[in-house]
Formats: structure tokens, sequence, C-alpha cells
């Protein structure tokens, strides 16, 4: 029984670190979002960061800070969003600003 113990138990360690190197190779971009706001003042500087934490390296065709209500789902402000501004749609043209 203690023999059928150590196997699973060294079977469930090389699937534990299979799992992490995969995950490490596969890991995509770390995104870094930090907010602020000088005292006295209401203006909000909102800072993002990508950062390409894998060994490979990666693209990606845009990357947008979208900032709705709290209450609805991002999906909802995108499409919103679109409704007002159709070239939201086109990001080649987004890109390019």
């Amino acid at each position: 029984m203690i023999e059928l113990l150590k196997l699973g138990g060294g079977i469930a360690g090389i699937i534990a670190l299979a799992w992490r190197v995969v995950e490490f190779l596969k890991s995509y971009l770390q995104i870094d979002l930090d907010v602020d706001r000088e005292s006295g003042s209401q203006e909000i500087y909102a800072i993002t960061t990508i950062e390409n934490k894998g060994p490979f390296a990666k693209t990606f065709a845009a990357a947008f800070l979208i900032v709705g209500p709290e209450t609805e789902m991002p999906a909802e402000t995108v499409n919103a969003l679109r409704k007002l501004y159709p070239a939201l749609d086109d990001f080649d043209t987004l890109n390019e600003w």
C-alpha cells in the first residue's frame, strides 16, 4: 500500500511539473493598471503597462483601456461605444492614433 502511495505521489508530482512548464510556455502578457489622483485635483490618471513575462515574443493587434459603469458588463460597454463610434470595429485605424 505504501508503495502505491509513493507511486501516486510521484505521478502527481510529474503531472504538476508538466502543467507548470506548459503554463509557463503558454503564458501571455501581464497587464497592470495603476490609478492615481493628485490631492485637491478632480483629474484621475490611469497608467497601463503591458509586459511579456514569457520566454517567447508575443504579438497583439491592439490594446485598449475601456472604462465603464461598475454594474455593467464590459461587453455591454463596448457595444454601447460601438454604437456611438462605429470606427471601433477597425483596429488598424485605431492603432494609428
